[in-house]
């Protein structure tokens, strides 16, 4: 005799789920927001590097040490 699987889940099952999903749109919104703060400071990396070529002059090594900027 050949036995029927059950296609509805028990209840606890559906909760593990819903926690396990609650787990993952929490780390998802971490990582979103670890992305927006490498974003704000890549941004403001680049406008201190172009607030120094702005000056045309070429940016001594103290200048680049204290901003952490690349090295040109």
């Amino acid at each position: 005799m050949v036995k029927k699987v059950q296609k509805n889940q028990p209840i606890g099952k559906v909760q593990e789920k819903s926690e396990s999903d609650q787990d993952t749109n929490i780390q998802i919104a971490l990582l979103q927001k670890q992305v927006t703060d490498i974003e704000a400071n890549m941004a403001k990396k680049m406008n201190q590097v172009l607030k120094v070529i702005s000056q045309k002059k070429t940016p001594t090594y103290a200048e680049i040490a204290s901003k952490n900027l690349p090295i040109p």
